[in-house]
């Protein structure tokens, strides 16, 4: 089974289990126990299950051992989903999501992300670097990440840094002036993406 398989089966019962009330470690300890032979696989979960059980770190700290593993936007997601109290919406996330993406959903996925990252403990620099990787590298709109990088870094508002991208629709960044403005900036991104 191709690593991109067991990961697909092992969100989607991992969501399975904590909607139906398991705690975070018993779903684990049920993928693993599905899981059944001793493969690399079922060893990353478990060790992942035995940090957690340790009380040593968060589930997001736990997949962060697992870098061939776990995607950093995967990472990221689950760490804002642990932070806000809406793990299950995280890891749902992460299946809506999987797969390739066209062009049409990579601008939906996009300000998702950003939306569900803002709210986090991540820097935002961080947060737009992770949003962005939905785009391919060469693109324009990686281009445009790092253009709005580097205007935040000069300490523009996160609806100038935008504009001066010149890759976001003129409503989009009117949206992001607003939400900047009001404080709302997570609302305005997840409005962007019901428009997408």
């Amino acid at each position: 089974m191709t690593k991109a398989r067991q990961l697909r089966i092992f969100w989607k019962v991992l969501v399975n289990l904590l909607d139906r009330g398991y705690s975070l470690v018993q779903s684990l300890q049920q993928i693993v126990i599905i899981q059944g032979e001793n493969n690399r696989f079922r060893n990353d979960i478990w060790g992942m299950t035995e940090l957690l059980i340790a009380g040593n770190c968060t589930f997001a700290e736990a997949m962060e051992t697992l870098p061939d593993l776990f995607s950093l936007v995967e990472i990221d997601l689950i760490r804002a989903g642990e932070i806000g109290g809406v793990l299950e919406i995280s890891a749902k996330y992460i299946i809506e999501n999987k797969g390739i993406l066209t062009k049409a959903n990579q601008y939906r996925v996009f300000w998702n992300d950003l939306a569900t990252l803002i709210n986090s403990e991540v820097p935002l620099l961080r947060v737009l670097r992770r949003a962005g990787m939905v785009f391919d590298e060469k693109s324009p709109q990686r281009e445009a990440i790092r253009t709005i990088i580097e205007c935040l870094k000069k300490g523009h508002s996160f609806g100038y840094a935008f504009k001066q991208s010149g890759v976001f629709s003129d409503l989009e960044v009117d949206l992001i002036y607003t939400g900047d403005q009001s404080g709302k900036i997570e609302t305005a991104l997840f409005q962007i993406a019901e428009l997408c």
